[in-house]
């Protein structure tokens, strides 16, 4: 669909590691659902072993296409997406690596990450959250003299649940405050 296509490539995603992701996702999906007559415990290990063959290729390429994006000035923001927790997290952490080692692009080193889990937020009291603000406010300024910043949310899946959960509309929500 050339619509789908554009915004892919609007977003910076590449339809090659795109199809290779989901081919190889698809691929994990079915040799860990594949049992054979092996042990519980002989078979769990297969699984782990299959995982680190498969993923630990897909990561240095996620980690290295994260570096990527970040390199091109015209990009704002990066979101990344995934369907693992755990994969996600473990490439923004290799691209923290990356960063802390020094082994990216002369652009880009000075680039300061700043973590902020949104879900300490979740029963604050306002003044609480000013103080935050200020805090990262005090950071980003900091780090704008030098190469810039990422802003590292962490997953946010949770916000939805959390918000759909509040419902009430007319209260003081920490969350909507931190966000605006």
């Amino acid at each position: 669909d050339p619509s789908v296509s554009r915004v892919m490539r609007e977003a910076g995603f590449n339809s090659t590691q795109v199809k290779t992701n989901v081919e190889q996702a698809v691929s994990l999906e079915n040799t860990s659902s594949h049992v054979s007559g092996k042990s519980k415990e002989n078979n769990n290990q297969e699984k782990v072993s299959n995982k680190a063959l498969v993923l630990d290729p897909i990561r240095v390429e996620d980690i290295n296409s994260v570096v990527d994006n970040l390199k091109m000035n015209q990009r704002k923001s990066i979101v990344v997406v995934g369907e693992c927790v755990t994969n996600l997290e473990g490439v923004v952490k290799g691209v923290m690596e990356k960063f802390d080692k020094g082994d990216v692009d002369e652009s880009l080193k000075g680039v300061k990450f700043i973590s902020l889990s949104l879900c300490d937020f979740g029963n604050v009291s306002r003044l609480e959250v000013d103080e935050k603000v200020e805090e990262l406010k005090g950071l980003a300024k900091k780090s704008f003299h030098g190469k810039g910043y990422v802003l590292y949310l962490g997953d946010l899946k949770w916000l939805f649940d959390y918000k759909k959960q509040q419902g009430i509309s007319g209260y003081y929500c920490s969350i909507d405050h931190m966000l605006t």
